[in-house]
């Protein structure tokens, strides 16, 4: 490319950057902000109780060992799509879920969140494939592409990916 060249694509296919210089994206769209954090608080939304990513037991006890963990049962609080809380998502969506409670670790202290998915009781047809998990605030967003359709409200089971 020359420089002209590479200069006119510049302006043809623009990127937008955020302030922490990532390429903005769908994760953007999701994610929880401090008006998002008010919001779930104003609405008395108690954090996610996330003890239950201590459940697990060693296959073994060789040093270098697999884990097992349990699933989940959780009742959906909050959905977040388009920087929005919402009282539903749909197939296709890349959505955000809020739970009252979580087998699944969130990114923090230089681990990486852990990757699995989420089942609705009683409608196997709905999942969730989670690809991220972020903790703000007491709050930990699942977010992922939905297969169904997810409600306020709905219990659901949760998988961790432990192959991961």
């Amino acid at each position: 490319l020359t420089g002209d060249l590479g200069f006119s694509l510049g302006f043809l296919v623009p990127v937008h950057v955020n302030r922490q210089g990532k390429v903005a994206g769908i994760q953007d769209t999701l994610s929880l902000d401090v008006h998002a954090i008010t919001e779930l608080q104003n609405k008395k939304i108690p954090p996610t109780n996330d003890s239950f990513k201590y459940n697990y037991k060693a296959r073994s006890n060789a040093k270098e060992t697999e884990y097992d963990f349990e699933s989940c049962t959780a009742k959906v609080i909050a959905l977040r799509y388009n920087k929005a809380f919402v009282d539903s998502c749909t197939s296709g969506q890349e959505c955000g879920v809020l739970l009252d409670k979580t087998n699944f670790y969130a990114e923090q202290g230089g681990q990486i969140y852990d990757e699995g998915y989420l089942v609705k009781d009683k409608d196997q047809s709905v999942e969730l494939t989670v690809k991220n998990v972020q903790v703000r605030g007491g709050y930990v967003l699942h977010t992922g592409s939905l297969e169904g359709t997810l409600r306020v409200g709905d219990t659901v089971t949760l998988h961790v990916d432990t192959a991961r």
